[in-house]
């Protein structure tokens, strides 16, 4: 088989896979027969049948039954196949899906790189939470202390402020005192 009947014969298969039984045995000439190619294509098609039913096969999307030589029947990886689009639909899925799974990996290698690299962050803030805790602990008792010191003061200073105001410039007169008479 040279590579022209190759690739016209991966086209041809490409084309036939829509078709193609699931679960049920085949011929190529069959499904070439059930297509909507015109009649040109046909021919070309049929001429290449010999390489789709081997290429089938080798690639293990299908796999002769024991009835019949030319009979097959879809493997499960051939109806994976049928069921993406065909064998460069396949293909295409299959890159898709490998172009994902790297991107995926790179995303997950940057992320452990950045865990590694910033893994003593968790422990500088929890070091600065515990110290703004105690410095913020610290104020408010202090602020408390303070503003109970002024409220044990003000009412001192409003009860001295009530007390009637008297005149002590004699009571603390020293002079020996005069006998009354």
């Amino acid at each position: 088989m040279d590579n022209n009947s190759y690739d016209t014969a991966f086209r041809y298969m490409d084309k036939l896979f829509p078709l193609m039984p699931e679960h049920r045995n085949f011929l190529v000439g069959d499904l070439i027969q059930q297509t909507d190619l015109d009649h040109k294509q046909k021919l070309i098609c049929a001429s290449v049948s010999d390489e789709i039913r081997i290429i089938l096969v080798n690639f293990k999307y299908a796999e002769y039954i024991k009835a019949g030589w030319f009979a097959i029947i879809l493997t499960p990886l051939g109806r994976e196949i049928k069921n993406s689009g065909g064998h460069f639909g396949y293909l295409r899925k299959q890159q898709e899906q490998s172009d994902l799974n790297r991107r995926k990996d790179i995303v997950d290698l940057k992320t452990k790189e950045f865990i590694y690299r910033a893994r003593l962050i968790p422990y500088i803030f929890s070091a600065l939470a515990l110290v703004g805790t105690t410095v913020s602990i610290f104020l408010s008792v202090r602020a408390l202390k303070n503003n109970k010191d002024e409220q044990m003061k003000q009412p001192m200073q409003q009860t001295i402020q009530l007390m009637p105001k008297y005149d002590t410039s004699n009571m603390l007169d020293t002079s020996p005192s005069r006998p009354r008479r």
